[in-house]
């Protein structure tokens, strides 16, 4: 049997590497080149089938490419153009106007121009058609100098394009107005802008009174300046309308009917403003106005959706999902901040439920939950909220309180919630009103342990039922440092975070 290894290639060699390498190269180089020639004869294809008149010349007036458009309008039959004198290829009168045009254009970027043209080119005289025409510098050539390009359309076909861009306006589904001095509404380009904007007769109208007055109850104090200066905008520099320009109205509630406030009946309009300027003064400013109530209402609901989410049905407090929340934000803020977290819970409580019956025992939480709002309203510089932790638990946050505040915050809530003075019959100590119990941590954010909700709510959960265990009606106060030299190993804590 032969050897098969004795008649094939050591692929291994650095010979055969080194061609293999050089045939990938050549290959992808190949590749490149095919694919750069198809992209220019796409490029050439789509130049040449462009239906605008085109074509390129020099400063010196030669003739370097034209397109099949411009071929056509001026009745070329051959290729035989290329630095042809304009004099010779176009007549006259259409050169000598390019030629001026390209020296004008020395202090500018671009310039537009009407120039009308023979209907027969064949013909010096007879009917015209007016073309439109723009004229750039496309670049500097080291041959041919400056080179120009210019591009030029039957004006009859732009009138018929806006015709139909007119149109379409028209039928849009949103509105389209523009204002022009003493903010008066100049046009109503869609027919639909009466039918958003709720009301009739805009044109001649002051765009604030038809539009913006009615929802000015709902705006803010900045919104409602920045449209006292819109106003007098038409006119003014466009520096003007950058100074306001932040503060315009963009959403806006409008009752229906507009003249009345109190309608529970709104729309709510989306406004956005595109001021026209020449020479960096404002002519007119277009505004686009477009109906976005189904859009608010469905992100109202879905917000609504979300708080009740966050919400315990019976007290309107925050509810435990909403807790864990709020305890991971408070613990990530900025290092060495005082953070308060407090648990609290009735005392007795299902005793008062099997006394009173479980009506009445919803009627207590309440009235507990009404306490701590009380108290959390006296401390809302620190951030503070209360929650319902589960059952008969509430738990409160605070934010910037130092130990000692704490200290008298929780003597507050114990407090307030006695002053209540709801008859307990059924519980079995000396105490016959409702009384609660507490156990308050404080702590502060190094980045170290506890670093989640749940272990610096297990440690204030120790704390409240250590409360608990000494009698009920009081609270029990550490700081997170102090809570290993009261409980002991963190073991469990650790795992609970």
């Amino acid at each position: 049997m032969a050897n098969e290894n004795s008649s094939s290639p050591n692929f291994g060699s650095a010979a055969f590497r080194e061609f293999h390498s050089t045939s990938q190269a050549l290959l992808s180089s190949s590749q490149l080149i095919l694919q750069q020639e198809k992209s220019k004869e796409r490029q050439d294809q789509l130049f040449a089938d462009q239906s605008d008149a085109i074509f390129f010349f020099t400063s010196a007036g030669k003739l370097l490419k034209l397109n099949r458009a411009f071929a056509n309008r001026f009745g070329f039959e051959n290729d035989d153009f290329f630095l042809k004198d304009l004099d010779v290829v176009l007549p006259h009168r259409i050169a000598k106007v390019f030629r001026e045009q390209s020296v004008a254009l020395a202090s500018q970027s671009s310039l537009a121009f009407e120039l009308p043209l023979p209907k027969d080119p064949t013909l010096p005289f007879g009917p015209q058609i007016e073309h439109h025409w723009s004229l750039q510098r496309y670049g500097k050539s080291d041959i041919y100098g400056d080179v120009f390009v210019a591009t030029g359309r039957d004006i009859q076909d732009l009138r018929n394009a806006e015709g139909r861009i007119s149109e379409l306006f028209r039928c849009l589904p949103i509105g389209l107005l523009t204002i022009t001095s003493d903010e008066r509404i100049e046009e109503v380009y869609s027919k639909y802008s009466e039918v958003i904007l709720g009301t009739s007769e805009l044109t001649g109208r002051s765009f604030c009174e038809k539009v913006l007055n009615p929802s000015i109850t709902f705006m803010s104090a900045s919104e409602v300046t920045a449209v006292e200066q819109f106003r007098d905008l038409v006119g003014q520099k466009m520096e003007d309308y950058m100074q306001i320009e932040v503060n315009l109205p963009r959403l806006i509630r409008r009752p229906t009917p507009p003249e009345d406030v109190n309608s529970e009946s709104v729309l709510w309009l989306a406004l956005s403003y595109y001021p026209i300027a020449t020479s960096g003064v404002i002519e007119k400013i277009l505004v686009i106005v477009q109906n976005q109530t189904d859009w608010v209402r469905e992100k109202l609901e879905r917000e609504n959706l979300h708080r009740l989410s966050l919400t315990d049905q019976l007290t309107s407090l925050g509810n435990r999902r909403s807790l864990d929340i709020e305890v991971d934000k408070i613990l990530r803020s900025p290092s060495g901040t005082d953070v308060a977290v407090v648990l609290i819970d009735v005392d007795f409580f299902k005793k008062f439920n099997d006394h009173y019956g479980h009506i009445e025992g919803d009627a207590c939480l309440k009235l507990i939950s009404g306490a701590l709002k009380s108290v959390s309203l006296r401390y809302q510089n620190f951030d503070m909220n209360a929650f319902r932790y589960g059952g008969e638990e509430f738990a409160f946050l605070a934010r910037g309180l130092s130990k000692a505040d704490l200290e008298v915050l929780v003597e507050e809530v114990l407090q307030e919630v006695r002053n209540m003075g709801v008859i307990h019959a059924g519980r079995s100590d000396c105490t016959n009103i409702v009384t609660i119990s507490a156990g308050a941590l404080y702590h502060r954010t190094d980045g170290l342990f506890p670093s989640t909700s749940q272990a610096i709510l297990t440690m204030a959960d120790r704390l409240l039922y250590q409360s608990k265990n000494s009698g009920r009606n009081c609270a029990t106060l550490a700081s997170s440092l102090d809570h290993l030299s009261i409980f002991g190993d963190n073991s469990e804590l650790s795992r609970a975070g």
